[in-house]
């Protein structure tokens, strides 16, 4: 794994002297798109991780049930925590890992039709693309691919082409994405392709250094690849009930709210979290099924739209 990681930040990072970057911004309708046009279709694309989207059935649930938009789920972790999650809440049978098509070398909309899935009629309003173990091997395959200049294209906007199609945008009006906590292939796809990303964290003492990274390198990298997304905050999650591990816990909290004011300014954490429920730990919808949940997701989805600042 440390051998990945180090390969998946080479590649982010690797710009060789012929191949240019074919976009200022990805996603924002004020400016150009990958494709050279100002014709970008009006959806918010969110980057985040299961922690956020897969535990209490957030992002489809939230979104589909309360706010009615028609949302994209895209699992871009080879493990596949969402997807499984997702099948089983929704009674999603078929097990799939169809993210590697949206990835091909001249992707459009069509292989994203054929990659799909409806979670009707527990979802109406959703659809998922899976994710498997084989989409480690297509990373490996397509890092390789591009530090020995084997590609035609900037594979790191393959993501961002799919889903800046004119026919995606007419079908969904929200895109979710989740991605892994580290700077793979398909991670860098994802903050390519996105208007806002959000940073979930278990808040302990080993939390505070690994987000503080991760955030740096991710903010010097999209300066250039997509200068203009929108890092929505850090959302704390699985927080402790007020009588358990508060000390460890507020010491960590304090350490990440501190570096975060001197390195990242604009950048905090959600006023609102993800407390530590058995309904979440459950493997379901908890939206849906624990009442409790639903109000303090809303709470959480009132802030990300505040924060955000428009939906479509």
């Amino acid at each position: 794994d440390e051998g990945r990681d180090v390969y998946s930040y080479i590649i982010s990072c690797a710009l060789p002297a012929d191949i240019t970057i074919e976009a200022d911004v990805v996603g924002a309708a004020d400016t150009n798109c990958v494709d050279g046009s100002d014709n970008c279709p009006n959806y918010t694309c969110l980057g985040g991780h299961c922690t956020f989207y897969g535990n209490a059935g957030l992002a489809p649930g939230w979104v589909d049930k309360k706010l009615g938009k028609r949302v994209l789920l895209l699992d871009l972790d080879y493990q596949g925590s969402l997807s499984t999650m997702l099948r089983a809440a929704t009674g999603l049978t078929a097990r799939f890992g169809n993210i590697q098509s949206l990835f091909a070398s001249g992707a459009r909309s069509a292989a994203l039709w054929g990659a799909s899935d409806s979670l009707s009629p527990t979802l109406p309003k959703s659809h998922l693309v899976q994710s498997f173990y084989e989409f480690a091997r297509l990373e490996d395959q397509l890092m390789i691919q591009w530090l020995l200049r084997q590609t035609d294209d900037d594979l790191r906007y393959r993501l961002a082409r799919v889903l800046l199609d004119d026919d995606i945008g007419k079908k969904f009006d929200i895109v979710l994405i989740d991605a892994p906590p580290r700077l793979t292939t398909a991670t860098i796809n994802a903050l390519c392709a996105s208007t806002h990303v959000l940073v979930p964290t278990i808040v302990n003492p080993v939390s505070a250094e690994p987000v503080l990274n991760f955030l740096r390198q991710t903010k010097s990298l999209m300066s250039e690849l997509n200068p203009k997304l929108d890092f929505v905050g850090v959302l704390e999650t699985m927080t402790p009930p007020g009588n358990t591990r508060q000390d460890t816990r507020n010491k960590a909290r304090v350490e990440l709210e501190e570096g975060l004011k001197k390195d990242f300014k604009g950048i905090k954490f959600l006023k609102h979290d993800i407390p530590r429920k058995r309904a979440l730990a459950d493997g379901g919808l908890a939206y849906l099924s624990d009442k409790d949940v639903e109000s303090a997701f809303d709470e959480l989805g009132d802030e990300l739209v505040t924060r955000i600042g428009r939906l479509p």
